[in-house]
């Protein structure tokens, strides 16, 4: 994914193994790009920051402050962008 040029409330696609999640751009920095999950009836909204070249560098809300660990969906792989649901 070209994450040059996303702009901020731009909906994106995010994949972790074969799960895949909808979310929205809502920070875009020189280091990193941050995108928001939206909380739902069985999970709370989130935030994660991915690099410019789609690796998530870590999360923000899942323990209520910054963690550098990646936060991974169901096969325990770290979320990285995707251009589209493939």
């Amino acid at each position: 994914m070209n994450t040059r040029t996303l702009v901020v409330g731009q909906k994106i696609w995010m994949q972790s193994g074969d799960q895949l999640k909808e979310a929205t751009v809502t920070e875009i920095t020189e280091n990193y790009v941050r995108v928001e999950i939206t909380r739902t009836e069985s999970e709370n909204g989130y935030c994660i920051d991915f690099r410019y070249d789609g690796v998530q560098s870590g999360v923000w809300g899942w323990v209520d402050a910054w963690d550098p660990r990646p936060l991974c969906g169901e096969p325990l792989k770290p979320w990285k962008l995707v251009d589209s649901i493939r």
